[in-house]
């Protein structure tokens, strides 16, 4: 197990929340990942503690924590793929035609991106590989409509992880370009990451009903 970024420093910050989940994966004490990985115990507590420890001294825990299932990587150790999710939605809903331009710096170049619609206008379903794919995608989504300005989308969605992977999810607001229609949008998305890179997107969107169609919903659930 080795770096792949072409300048590695003397050293990193881990991320410690995946250090104890993989850690615990394992049902590891910080003593046991010691000695399987030679260094002493105190060495795991600094690095589950978020402290710097030797890019060398990552690629040993890197090794060690990986398994059959889950193959880690040096990179995957110091990478935090909740704050990357957050800066993504952040780009979609501030950059909108240019968010490729704006997470392509943390987005494997040869990813896959799917997308089901369920959102008004724009035909961008369906599996996307590679960035110029998912810019082509992100171009007849905006095409079509617009996040409305001003909304609080940092505070509107949640986020949950398992490991490299984050499911978020919130409501956004959106004017249909054509009509001028202002409606709410349910986002759902799962991310996968792989060397600290987004590197798969599943996309669920659903259009929130109207406030005559929330009535009829309610109506049919308790029939």
């Amino acid at each position: 197990m080795s770096w792949t970024i072409s300048e590695v420093k003397r050293s990193y910050p881990c991320n410690p929340e995946l250090l104890k989940f993989l850690r615990g994966k394992k049902r590891w004490s910080q003593k046991r990942l010691a000695k399987e990985a030679g260094y002493c115990e105190r060495l795991i507590c600094k690095a589950e503690s978020g402290g710097s420890v030797s890019a060398e001294a990552i690629v040993v825990l890197a090794k060690t924590l990986s398994s059959k299932d889950m193959k880690v990587s040096p990179e995957d150790l110091i990478s935090d793929p909740v704050a990357l999710s957050k800066k993504l939605i952040e780009a979609v809903h501030t950059l909108k035609h240019d968010v490729v331009k704006g997470i392509a710096h943390f987005t494997d170049p040869r990813g896959e991106f799917n997308f089901v619609q369920t959102a008004k206008g724009g035909d961008y379903a369906g599996c996307h590989q590679g960035l110029a794919a998912l810019n082509v995608a992100a171009e007849k989504f905006f095409d079509a409509q617009d996040f409305v300005e001003g909304q609080d989308f940092q505070s509107n969605y949640q986020y949950y992880r398992d490991g490299n992977e984050v499911v978020a999810w919130g409501t956004s607001t959106v004017r249909d370009k054509k009509t001028g229609e202002i409606y709410d949008i349910n986002v759902a998305l799962r991310l996968v990451y792989e060397k600290g890179r987004l590197c798969r997107i599943e996309e669920r969107t659903i259009q929130s009903p109207v406030a005559e169609d929330r009535g009829e919903a309610l109506a049919s659930s308790i029939d």
